[in-house]
């Protein structure tokens, strides 16, 4: 959901440089502090303090209560470093499978990790048993 969040952002960011009625630069900020607030729950969530602190200040930027006077020459510079901000953030840094990083945080695949580890541990994938409670689950069968 943040990702089509922040492509639709980027998109009505970088449709302000076009001329443009009152109303949508209006419609644009109250996105922008919903949008923008939205994004910095979501990093707080994610323990990621410093982006959040950058989301938190985008969204005090283009809240539409206060207003804050840059001129028409300002802001569209703000909107598309706003803009790249927000694309390279969605685009760019993205290692691993999104859908792969949400599975670890799955208790069950927690407990499943937690038993491989401890069977690891334990010498059970190389044979040999160090508990000796689970002594009987060796390679070698005992002799007789």
């Amino acid at each position: 959901m943040t990702t089509v969040l922040r492509i639709l952002l980027a998109a009505l960011l970088l449709t302000c440089l076009a001329d443009m009625p009152y109303g949508y630069y209006q419609f644009v900020r109250f996105a922008g502090l919903v949008g923008f607030s939205v994004l910095a729950y979501d990093s707080f969530k994610a323990e990621q303090q410093q982006v959040a602190i950058v989301y938190l200040c985008l969204a005090l930027l283009f809240q539409p209560f206060v207003k804050v006077a840059l001129g028409r020459s300002g802001w569209n510079v703000v909107d598309v470093v706003c803009a790249i901000f927000l694309l390279a953030s969605t685009f760019i840094g993205r290692k691993t499978n999104p859908r792969v990083r949400d599975c670890s945080r799955n208790p069950a695949s927690l407990v499943i990790r937690g038993v491989a580890a401890e069977s690891a541990s334990r010498g059970f994938w190389r044979g040999r048993s160090k508990s000796p409670a689970l002594s009987s689950v060796s390679a070698h069968p005992p002799q007789t």
